[in-house]
């Protein structure tokens, strides 16, 4: 399971690297492909970033399709804390399991200490990861947000007062709400 999150892991920075290049396109079908196989993803919240960054890219070039596109594939903040919680939660139940590994077969012990060592690096770096996103407001006023102003932007002024009504009443508030409010 963890060399699929290392590839995991490397998808996500080969999207970062298509997103400072400027080849969208190229990023927009590998995080669509990315978050199609969830189960492999070993941190959410870097996913989330890059699906944040990628979608304001698109704003930016008032690519406002592919913007609202990648902005739905956010993740809700409450469904990347549960999500990074029990991944954690699996490693910590790996690690135990796995802690002491047979020392008379010693080739398969040195791996499996290898192994269990690199488990152990991904769960400190998780757990870190966790408790700095604990820290952090809710995103999803300025996700909403966002994704009325590609409406608005996009000349498409009833999707856009359905969205910023959705913002003013799921988050009343939301720093958002007085933007929402001149819109």
């Amino acid at each position: 399971a963890l060399g699929f999150a290392a590839q995991a892991n490397g998808g996500v920075r080969l999207i970062e690297l298509y997103v400072d290049k400027g080849e969208t396109g190229k990023a927009s079908v590998l995080l669509e492909t990315l978050q199609s196989k969830i189960a492999i993803i070993d941190n959410l919240v870097t996913l989330n970033t890059v699906a944040f960054k990628l979608a304001d890219g698109f704003y930016d070039k008032k690519m406002f399709k592919e913007a609202i596109a990648c902005y739905r594939l956010v993740r809700p903040r409450d469904e990347v804390l549960q999500f990074q919680t029990d991944r954690i939660a699996a490693m910590e139940r790996w690690m135990k399991a796995n802690s002491t590994p047979d020392p008379r077969d010693p080739g398969n012990y040195l791996k499996a200490q290898q192994y269990l060592e690199r488990v152990k690096n991904a769960h400190a770096e998780s757990q870190a990861l966790l408790e700095e996103f604990q820290k952090l407001p809710d995103y999803g006023p300025s996700l909403m947000f966002r994704i009325a102003r590609c409406w608005y932007d996009w000349d498409k002024k009833w999707e856009a007062l359905v969205v910023f009504r959705r913002l003013l009443d799921e988050f009343p508030k939301a720093d958002e709400r007085e933007m929402a409010r001149w819109r």
